[in-house]
């Protein structure tokens, strides 16, 4: 039997401390950003909350709210409405509208749990590869009632936790490790026992980054004479070029860049809560959560004789129980759109979310209430977080797939314990340290840009004179490389102009706020370079064998471009700071072309213009074609599954 678990006071003490910071929380970050709203906490409002809400002396509450202040900031997914300026005038559109309409699209404007998820994982996938200096190769923060009191004491609050993301899950409470969430991850191919593993890993990496994977990928890069396409000629009518030197050349100097400072971490500390709506009392969320245990004890007990003699013996009543506690509350949760168009025949799924929407502005205008949209897909979302081997290990594919037809089938009805089911309102919180630069003792700030300002002519003398800039740069893209050839996921290193920078000329990095820099100098020890990646969650190359041809998967393929934009973005980048490294190293570009190179080099632009140009127009097709082929097969082989299974029960 499970048991509802609100007893647990450092819960309750942390959303104490939470309410608190939002006391005092001002936003600081870009009111564009559809999903995140970022937040700096003032010390004077903060110390007021701290006295009155938890009790703090005035001291302790001066010294905690003085060290939070300077030290964290506070980052909130959004769920209000969506604010438009339309002549003048600021419309507030309903956010669930907004989403119904392009959901189809797999749009992420609402806050589900599958993409709360989805971040930390990501967020402890950046952890292993730009995480891990060496002292703190985990850079996680403690809870909020264990920092506020650390900073009460005057502590370092850097690396003080142990758990990534703290989750208050529908009946049960889940602090993550990193370890944990690594675990979990489909995307990471290496399994790590513990800590210790993680640390060894990362080592690893910084010592050996140029496996045969990446070192393929770039060689092939590095001896091409030129790149081809639509977005590399106007990225050369624009002056951009690609790399003057060898994969020789370009593997010497991120030898180079790694044995100067390999062991950097770019990371700062944060961790990630996703817990109950702040409002809710403690008491009113443990009387939600009695309820909801009820109804998840009749669902079991519906599904139970449902099955078949195997399965119910193989699956044990709490297994049983908390797969229908997380369906109960994915099936309540906000509208999980990609979830729900995947598998289903593309074209009436876009049809039925727009016919969806226009009803509810409808209903909105008529003063009528609008009626949820459920999620029912429960099959792939249970996949898609990483839960259905701790739940469903050791059954067959076909008892899985028959014991979530049930489950979606009871679902589905207008009555029974679905009906009764009440999901409190549930919010992300990211606590981070805070990019701002902080001189050490002996120390004075030199200057502090984000790259997207490295252009900027106070801040660009840096880039040509600072030799340590170009090295961590290249260490830290060089590192975005592996991760991506790794998992498939670039971190969030979008550019400032979007459209023009990446949409139009296919730049991933050059030009991003997601990296702060800060420059110190200091008489006796020296200067100091400190880079700092505050991105706000990552990109997934599309994969057709994984997600198939739904709306969700062609929005995907046309926004990505698929790896025809993402992986020569990502090359590009770090080929720009190999180049000015290069540049800083040997002076001006010394091509050495004689007379006869010259011819020669004729050639190969003209065979490398040839080659590449016809592939890049036929990519983009030949993989749509492989998504339909894919998707066809295994529509076919479900249908005759279904027939065997058919003329086996006669």
């Amino acid at each position: 039997m499970m048991k509802v678990s609100r007893g647990d006071k450092g819960r309750a003490r942390d959303r104490d401390i939470l309410s608190c910071m939002l006391e005092s929380a001002v936003r600081v970050e870009d009111l564009k950003d559809l999903s995140y709203a970022g937040f700096m906490l003032e010390p004077g409002p903060l110390e007021k909350a701290l006295v009155k809400r938890m009790g703090f002396s005035r001291g302790r509450a001066a010294k905690a709210a003085r060290s939070i202040g300077h030290n964290l900031r506070l980052r909130i997914w959004k769920n209000e409405p969506i604010e438009v300026k339309l002549g003048g005038r600021v419309l507030r559109i309903n956010r669930s509208l907004v989403a119904e309409a392009l959901g189809a699209l797999a749009s992420d404007l609402l806050p589900t749990r599958r993409r709360a998820i989805q971040e930390s994982m990501a967020a402890a996938r950046e952890v292993l590869y730009f995480g891990g200096d060496g002292k703190n190769p985990l850079p996680v923060l403690a809870s909020p009632s264990v920092l506020v009191d650390m900073a009460g004491k005057g502590e370092d609050l850097s690396a003080s936790g142990k758990e990534l993301f703290l989750e208050d899950a529908p009946l049960w409470n889940k602090n993550w490790t990193v370890r944990e969430l690594l675990e979990r991850d489909r995307s990471i191919q290496k399994s790590f026992g513990s800590e210790d593993d993680i640390k060894s890993f990362q080592e690893k990496l910084r010592e050996d980054v140029l496996d045969g994977a990446t070192v393929m990928k770039l060689r092939e890069f590095y001896s091409r004479k030129i790149t081809v396409g639509f977005r590399d000629t106007m990225r050369w009518a624009l002056g951009s070029r690609h790399p003057w030197f060898g994969w020789n050349r370009a593997r010497d100097l991120i030898e180079h860049s790694f044995k100067e400072h390999g062991s950097e971490s770019f990371l700062p500390s944060f961790l990630r809560i996703y817990t109950y709506d702040l409002d809710l009392e403690e008491s009113e969320i443990k009387t939600i959560l009695e309820s909801n245990t009820k109804v998840v004890y009749r669902l079991a007990g519906l599904i139970k004789p449902q099955l078949i003699a195997r399965t119910r013996e193989a699956l044990s009543d709490g297994r049983l129980e908390r797969l229908c506690a997380v369906c109960l509350d994915y099936h309540h949760d906000y509208p999980d759109y990609e979830i729900e168009a995947r598998g289903r025949i593309p074209g009436g799924v876009s049809a039925g979310f727009a016919a969806k929407a226009a009803a509810d502005v409808l209903r909105k205008m008529l003063g009528m209430e609008l009626e949820p949209r459920r999620n029912t897909n429960v099959g792939v979302y249970c996949r898609s977080i990483g839960i259905e081997q701790e739940l469903l290990g050791g059954l067959e594919e076909s008892e899985k797939k028959d014991i979530y037809r049930i489950i979606e089938e009871t679902l589905s009805g207008t009555s029974g314990p679905a009906a009764e089911y009440v999901r409190p309102k549930m919010i992300l919180y990211t606590l981070f340290q805070s990019p701002v630069p902080r001189a050490r003792p002996g120390e004075k700030l030199v200057d502090s840009f984000t790259l997207a300002d490295a252009k900027v002519p106070r801040h660009s003398v840096h880039m040509v004179k600072n030799v340590a800039l170009l090295e961590k740069l290249v260490v830290f893209f060089t590192l975005v490389v592996r991760h991506y050839l790794d998992t498939g996921y670039v971190p969030d290193l979008m550019p400032a102009d979007k459209m023009k920078d990446f949409t139009l000329l296919g730049l991933w990095g050059h030009n991003t706020r997601s990296l702060r820099i800060n420059l110190y100098e200091s008489d006796g020890n020296g200067d100091r370079t400190e880079i700092v990646f505050t991105g706000k969650g990552q990109i997934r190359r599309y994969r057709p064998d994984e997600e198939g041809i739904s709306e969700a998967a062609v929005a995907k393929m046309i926004v990505s471009h698929l790896d025809p934009l993402i992986e020569p973005s990502v090359l590009r980048a770090l080929a720009g700071f190999l180049m000015a490294l290069d540049e800083h190293l040997r002076g001006n570009r010394a091509r050495g072309l004689e007379r006869l190179s010259v011819a020669r080099h004729a050639v190969e632009v003209y065979r490398e213009g040839m080659r590449r140009g016809l592939k890049a127009t036929m990519v983009d097709m030949a993989t749509l074609l492989e998504v339909l082929v894919n998707d066809s097969a295994d529509m076919a082989q479900d249908g005759l599954n279904r027939l065997e299974k058919l003329l086996s029960s006669h």
